[in-house]
């Protein structure tokens, strides 16, 4: 199966890395798949533009941070109109907060991944590759003849050693000034014991 990621259009003038998809990516290169990252802020390209430029593929992959949702829904409505046979996977911490609300007012989108995907992805793939049912995939909300499901939340990666580096070949590091994060944001709250 043939996986393009795409970071759709920000309009920011310092993009980040999509560090993200890079591990996404890296995860889906250790299981065997196949997985090319499509920066649109680094490119440039529009939402239009991405949809032509990622040729044939059996998924794209979309991140969706809330400031930037909208652009994410429009690469999704356009990848559907050019690739409708392509199956469509969003995630990110927007569809994470809001899987039903996003996929039952977007049908272009056919799979959210909620939280930490780099687990989520394998198994989801594995299914999506035997057509097994999705309903024991943890951490996704899809559609199953017209109603949205959600499966219980897989817990976050415990040991982030665990994961390969993330995939930096795959992104266009000639062609952007990227501002590097030196950490991994986590949707919880650290809290000192000490204090």
């Amino acid at each position: 199966m043939k996986t393009v990621l795409i970071n759709p259009p920000q309009n920011t003038k310092y993009p980040q890395p999509p560090l993200g998809l890079a591990s996404i990516a890296a995860v889906l290169e250790r299981e065997n798949y196949q997985a090319e990252i499509l920066d649109a802020n680094a490119l440039p390209l529009s939402e239009s533009e991405i949809a032509k430029e990622i040729g044939n593929v059996d998924i794209t992959g979309i991140t969706a941070m809330t400031p930037f949702i909208n652009s994410a829904i429009k690469v999704a409505k356009e990848i559907k109109k050019e690739k409708p046979g392509s199956t469509v996977i969003v995630g990110g911490a927007h569809v994470t907060v809001l899987p039903e609300e996003t996929l039952s007012n977007v049908p272009e989108i056919d799979i959210i991944v909620r939280g930490e995907g780099e687990e989520t992805v394998v198994e989801l793939y594995n299914a999506l590759k035997s057509g097994i049912s999705l309903q024991n995939v943890r951490g996704i909300t899809y559609r199953d003849n017209g109603r949205v499901i959600s499966t219980p939340m897989r817990p976050p990666i415990a040991d982030l050693d665990s994961l390969p580096f993330p995939a930096y070949h795959l992104l266009p590091l000639h062609r952007a000034l990227y501002i590097l994060q030196p950490y991994r944001l986590l949707p919880r709250a650290y809290i000192d014991p000490s204090i």
